[in-house]
């Protein structure tokens, strides 16, 4: 699922959500559900439009809660727009610090399991013999 930092974006340009409603057609209670991420996966149009307001790339408005590098990608943009102290690049840095833990728990899960499943299949060929 996407996280889309639509309202961000919108937000830095100073265009409204009326404005942005207009020029895409959409409705504003449509965008906003967008923006809030209570949409999960807005239809590709919908999402054409509102870069195409907002001058922005499709890859620059959302990242994928599971992809480290893009939320990493996301955060420079956000240190170099508005510094390390910024509460939205704090937000940002809280977001790849969660994930990156998240992460790494699921590999050392993974990790537990293959070894697992390698310590069952190795005692089943010494049974075996």
């Amino acid at each position: 699922m996407y996280q889309f930092i639509i309202k961000d974006i919108r937000k830095d340009k100073k265009i409204t959500l009326k404005h942005l409603s207009d020029k895409t057609g959409l409705s504003i209670s449509y965008l906003s559900e967008i923006e809030n991420n209570k949409i999960k996966e807005p239809s590709f149009s919908a999402i054409g439009k509102i870069c195409a307001v907002l001058g922005e790339k499709i890859e620059k408005i959302y990242f994928i809660p599971n992809e480290i590098d893009s939320v990493r990608n996301m955060l420079n943009m956000y240190i170099e727009k508005y510094g390390l102290t910024d509460t939205k690049t704090q937000n940002i840095s809280k977001i790849l610090d969660r994930i990156t833990v998240e992460d790494l728990k699921t590999r050392q899960s993974k990790n537990i399991k293959n070894l697992e499943d390698t310590t069952i299949n190795n005692k089943k060929v010494v049974d075996f013999f």
